[in-house]
């Protein structure tokens, strides 16, 4: 059960809506577009072939929706004082960042630009009705999952269990202590799919490379005395990003000769609360 929201504004002002509690002059009635949003799917049709072939798919952007009753104590501030504050954190065309919290699960954040807030002022009883456009529609748990571990030189696989409803990109940053030339990272899916990042560069003691999957960020580098340099090159190009799903992950990085240490960082990721 959903027990309170924090807002985060663009200036990083913070003001938690406890459900129930109206201490703060407002009082949650309602809160919309916490369920799995649409999803566009294309598709197309063929002479002769019946129905349609599958093509691609896509999460929309969600749209969050708060009802709050404005709710003084008449003797310290009014309505517009509250709405005023409400603006501070909702005001059309600007960023907020909302996270929430349940009783059973952890919390999860999202960010969205305010496209709507209308609070009527000559009523009996005042309500501010906002709507918030999230383009990244996933709720992510604000917490970050890092593990250590090192490469392996047989198939010895690594199980990561991920509770997120929706896949998940990861952060791999390898730590060379030693000259290698190549690895290969292998993941096998829940469902018992592999894939495979094959890398191949030349490597020394002290470098860093990054393989960095999440969606919008994804990227290789390497740095070396302290200089970051793009290496995507570096990846085959029939290799596959690593991105997490739901279940069972069965994970390792696969390179000849002594351990080599990693890390691996990943958030996870909710389609719905």
């Amino acid at each position: 059960m959903m027990t309170a929201v924090r807002l985060t504004s663009s200036s990083g002002s913070q003001l938690t809506l406890t459900l129930g509690d109206i201490s703060e002059g407002v009082v949650v009635k309602e809160i919309g577009g916490l369920d799995p949003v649409k999803t566009t799917i294309v598709s197309s049709s063929f002479p002769n072939v019946q129905g349609e072939q599958y093509m691609s798919s896509q999460r929309d952007a969600r749209d969050i929706t708060f009802k709050l009753g404005l709710e003084p104590d008449y003797i310290s501030e009014y309505p517009s004082d509250v709405r005023d504050r409400l603006y501070e954190y909702f005001m059309p065309n600007t960023w907020v960042t909302m996270e929430f919290f349940d009783s059973i699960k952890d919390p999860v954040n999202i960010s969205g630009m305010t496209e709507v807030f209308e609070a009527p002022l000559f009523v009996k009883e005042p309500v501010a009705d906002i709507s918030v456009r999230c383009f990244e529609s996933d709720f992510v748990n604000p917490d970050v999952v890092m593990n250590n571990y090192t490469t392996v030189s047989n198939t010895l696989d690594t199980t990561i269990s991920y509770d997120g409803t929706v896949e998940t990109g990861v952060i791999l940053q390898i730590y060379p202590d030693r000259d290698v030339d190549a690895f290969t990272v292998y993941h096998t899916l829940p469902n018992g799919d592999l894939r495979q990042l094959d890398f191949a560069l030349q490597l020394h003691s002290a470098d860093i490379v990054v393989i960095n999957s999440i969606p919008g960020q994804k990227e290789i580098s390497l740095t070396r005395a302290g200089v970051k340099t793009p290496i995507l090159y570096a990846m085959s190009p029939t290799s596959s990003w690593i991105e997490f799903f739901k279940g069972d992950n069965k994970f390792r990085v696969y390179a000849e000769g002594a351990p080599i240490p990693y890390d691996l960082t990943y958030y996870k990721r909710y389609g719905g609360r």
